[in-house]
């Protein structure tokens, strides 16, 4: 009898093939556990995500606040400022 983990095992990663023989585990119960280790590792990324888009929104609130002070500034400020090109001073 040949040793399935012989002929796979050359590469760096020693990879096993799991045969109806070999393994306890029903079909569905490891289809369940890859999709498991998929979203596991997965979720990583979407927290990662929410992480940038809570500070996207933190900095639109700071750009928004920012920008009407600004302008509160400039019409509080337009009545004395004067209107027509600034004059040369010269």
């Amino acid at each position: 009898m040949q040793d399935t983990k012989s002929t796979y095992a050359s590469t760096p990663i020693q990879c096993r093939i799991l045969d109806p023989f070999r393994s306890s585990l029903n079909p569905m119960t490891v289809g369940g556990l890859i999709c498991t280790q998929n979203w596991i590792r997965s979720s990583s990324t979407l927290i990662k995500l929410r992480t940038l888009m809570d500070k996207v929104e933190k900095f639109e609130k700071q750009l928004d606040m920012e920008l009407v002070g600004e302008i509160t500034d400039f019409v509080e400020g337009s009545n004395s400022m004067p209107i027509g090109p600034i004059p040369n001073a010269d």
